[in-house]
């Protein structure tokens, strides 16, 4: 734990660090993983104080707002409150923070940060004072609709069990800083895939810092087509000709 009594922790939160060292040893943290809380701690402790909040002030929505403003700024690690629930925690412990009530689940909507549909249709006019070629021309239409958004949150674990019994898929690994999180590869959809080497996998039992829902996926657009037109064949009777192209652009992202 000698490297992680060289974090410093200045503002508000500075006079709790030692004991939330002491905190992480206890709970069984590697000295990395408990360097990376550390650094965390510090961070908010200055946020906090740049907003001339005490450490009784790290309350739901404030938590909230730090790590929204960390999202912004590009942050690739620690961009959710549960990076921050150890020492959220080990605050209520010791009466600094009063418990907060857990907040309402969060549909997979509500995470998308961008979401776009148009749609366009165009009907050909027909006159009846149109000759025989533009009446054959006339009654097309056209509709189209397009949907883009951006991609949904993911979630990297260490591993996958898929009957949930063991807890294999309970942990997260360490992001670490320096690679790039996704390389290109052309045998994958998208043209891309994570990068592994980006990830340290902990000791069995060892949580790493990056949080829940904290990668964004692929986004989506997709142009679904349709041209139509009725022949009529009697007063109440008509045949309609319609031809549909889905995904028209064949996009996969």
């Amino acid at each position: 734990m000698d490297n992680v009594r060289s974090v410093r922790v200045p503002g508000p939160l500075g006079q709790y660090a030692e004991g939330f060292r002491d905190e992480l040893a206890r709970l069984g943290y590697t000295p990395l993983s408990a360097i990376v809380h550390m650094r965390l701690m510090a961070r908010l402790s200055r946020w906090l104080a740049e907003r001339a909040l005490e450490a009784d002030a790290l309350t739901t929505a404030t938590v909230e707002t730090f790590f929204a403003e960390r999202r912004e700024a590009g942050y690739f690690n620690s961009r959710t409150p549960t990076s921050v629930r150890p020492l959220v925690a080990y605050l209520q412990g010791t009466g600094v923070v009063a418990p907060s009530v857990p907040a309402a689940p969060v549909s997979y909507t509500h995470l998308l940060r961008q979401s776009f549909t148009t749609t366009l249709s165009y009907t050909i006019p027909q006159r009846e004072k149109d000759g025989r070629w533009r009446r054959l021309a006339g009654g097309w239409s056209a509709n189209a609709i397009l949907r883009a958004r951006s991609g949904f949150p993911i979630t990297v674990l260490e591993s996958e069990e898929y009957t949930g019994i063991t807890l294999t898929n309970a942990f997260r690994p360490l992001l670490l800083l320096g690679q790039p999180l996704w390389i290109g590869d052309s045998n994958t959809p998208g043209g891309r895939r994570l990068n592994p080497a980006a990830f340290l996998v902990l000791p069995s039992g060892q949580q790493g810092d990056l949080g829940r829902n904290s990668i964004n996926g692929f986004g989506m657009a997709q142009l679904d087509m349709a041209v139509s037109r009725d022949f009529p064949i009697r007063e109440k009777i008509a045949l309609q000709f319609r031809v549909d192209a889905f995904n028209a652009l064949n996009r996969c992202v």
